[in-house]
């Protein structure tokens, strides 16, 4: 088991360089979606397509069209080493639960089963043996739990701050944001630049002088303007600009 001072200079000699680059910030966030199946294990996996041995064999027919990691995991799971190096650890943890579930005992080390294990290289066809595992199920146990103890921890840290939105839930804020904005938006009224000249707004050629905006409201989506004006035209046309309505003086 590794000593608890020996982890924390490990872990000050890889925190304390990035803490002499970091600037004032004091807060730092990630947003991590890891596989629950994968890390969790609490759902099986597509390894292989079903091969009808082992725990819930049968051919269901709505899994015969979904992709699997050893038919199509060549690239999702690294290159070939490590893809064939995955699988048969996946296999082998799979195995090697199942005696231990079984109340069976295996005379064989797990290590020296994988290496009895083999790959052909694809790009000269030598048989390449899988790595031994990283760390022992049976000899580096504490190992094992003192790091679970780890994982653990900050999986608890996470969920205290997780803020949990469904996609029904996210369907349901969205739907009620839109009609929040549409309703903003139909009360809401059009400002016009105040800095530009209304006169200069005007389709019509009469000779338009305002003295004051009275009120503005809108109509259909239009802005309209009630102002007084002085028309210095004889017959006191009406100015029609399709935008305005005067009080005419």
């Amino acid at each position: 088991m590794e000593d608890f001072d020996d982890h924390q200079k490990w872990v000050d000699s890889i925190v304390a360089p990035a803490w002499d680059h970091a600037g004032p910030e004091n807060r730092i966030g990630y947003v991590i979606y890891p596989s629950g199946p994968a890390v969790q294990r609490y759902a099986a996996m597509n390894t292989t397509p079903s091969q009808l041995f082992g725990n819930f064999g049968s051919a269901q027919p709505h899994k015969t069209g979904q992709h699997t990691f050893s038919k199509h995991g060549q690239v999702t799971l690294g290159d070939q080493d490590d893809w064939a190096n995955r699988l048969g650890r996946e296999i082998l943890g799979s195995f090697y639960n199942q005696l231990s579930q079984c109340n069976l005992d295996l005379n064989l080390d797990v290590n020296d089963l994988l290496q009895h294990i083999s790959f052909k290289r694809n790009q000269d066809g030598v048989s390449i043996p899988l790595k031994t595992l990283p760390y022992h199920p049976v000899q580096d146990a504490d190992h094992i739990a003192f790091y679970r103890g780890y994982y653990q921890h900050y999986r608890e840290q996470c969920l205290s701050l997780h803020i949990h939105i469904d996609r029904k839930a996210y369907a349901r804020l969205r739907d009620t944001m839109r009609e929040q904005d549409a309703t903003a938006a139909a009360q809401s009224i059009y400002n016009l630049a105040e800095r530009r000249s209304l006169a200069a707004t005007l389709t019509s050629t009469a000779d338009v002088e305002i003295e004051e905006v009275i009120s503005r409201k809108l109509v259909a989506g239009k802005v309209q303007f009630i102002y007084s004006e002085n028309k210095r035209d004889t017959d006191n046309r009406a100015h029609d600009s399709g935008l305005f309505y005067r009080k005419t003086t």
